[in-house]
C-alpha cells in the first residue's frame, strides 16, 4: 500500500477490529479510512464494490474472512471477475500487482506461525511453482507449493516426474472434484510414458471438516499417511 496509492483493502471488520485474524490491523490509522474500508455483512455486493473498483483503475485487496462466506459472493467472483478480463480486453504481493483476478487462500494455521523474510523486497512468480527440496525418487505435490491452481506449471512439474518417475499428490481439499483429479489428469495426459507407478492422491475425507480435533484428525490428510505413500511409491 506504500509503494502503489491505488492499492485499497475493503471487508468485514477490516479497520477497527484489525481483520477476524488481525491481518488488517493498524491499516486504517496508517493509511486512512478511505483506503480501508469496513463493509457491510453483504459478500456478493462488497465483491462486486471491489470489482468494480478494479475496472476503475484501482487494485482493491478484499478480504472474504472465509471460505464458507466466499461462497456467498461466488457469482461476483466466477461471472463477474473471472470474466471481465476476457469480455473486456511474495503471493500477495504478485497477486496486487497482476493484471488478472486473482483468488489468493490464506490457511487458517498459518498465521500463528512466525518466520524470518528477507528485508529487501521480493515477489513470488504466480505461475512457478516453488521447488522445496530437490529429490530423484518422488514427485510430491501439494497446492501451497504449487502457488497457481489455474493454470498448472506443467513445465517444472513435467521435468520433475520426468526425473523421479513418481508421483504423490497431497491435498487437503475433498477427493470429489479436489484439485488433485485435475492434477492426475494432466500429469497422465503430459507425462504417461514417464511414470514407473501409478499416481497416488491423499485428500481428505468427502465430509465437511468437523470442528473437534480428534474427528479433524481422522478427516485431514496426516505425516504418517505421506510417509506410507512415499513408502509405498518407492517399493
Amino acid at each position: 500500500m506504500a509503494r502503489d496509492p491505488t492499492v485499497c483493502v475493503m471487508g468485514e471488520d477490516v479497520v477497527h477490529y484489525g481483520g477476524s485474524y488481525k491481518v488488517t490491523k493498524g491499516l486504517a490509522d496508517k493509511y486512512g479510512d478511505l483506503r480501508v474500508l469496513d463493509t457491510p455483512i453483504i459478500e456478493n455486493a462488497f465483491m462486486g464494490l471491489g470489482i468494480g473498483a478494479a475496472m476503475t483503475g484501482l487494485r482493491p485487496l478484499i478480504e472474504g474472512m472465509n471460505m464458507g462466506f466466499l461462497l456467498l459472493a461466488f457469482n461476483q467472483i466466477s461471472n463477474n471477475g473471472g470474466m471481465l478480463h476476457y469480455t473486456s480486453g511474495g503471493l500477495m504481493k504478485a497477486a496486487i500487482r497482476s493484471d488478472n483476478p486473482v483468488i489468493l487462500f490464506e490457511h487458517v494455521l498459518l498465521y500463528n506461525l512466525k518466520d524470518r523474510i528477507p528485508d529487501e523486497e521480493y515477489v513470488c512468480n504466480l505461475e512457478e511453482v516453488e521447488m522445496v527440496r530437490p529429490g530423484d525418487h518422488v514427485t510430491i505435490l501439494t497446492y501451497s507449493r504449487m502457488r497457481s491452481l489455474k493454470p498448472f506449471d506443467l513445465h517444472t512439474i513435467g521435468n520433475s516426474v520426468k526425473k523421479t518417475h513418481r508421483v504423490l499428490i497431497v491435498e487437503e481439499c475433498m477427493r470429489t472434484g479436489g484439485i488433485g483429479a485435475s492434477l492426475t489428469a494432466a500429469i497422465t495426459v503430459n507425462f504417461h510414458d514417464y511414470l514407473d507407478a501409478p499416481i497416488i492422491c491423499l485428500s481428505s475425507q468427502d465430509v465437511p471438516t468437523p470442528y473437534a480435533a480428534t474427528l479433524e484428525e481422522v478427516t485431514v490428510v496426516q505425516p504418517a499417511q505421506i510417509v506410507t505413500a512415499v513408502e509405498q511409491l518407492c517399493q
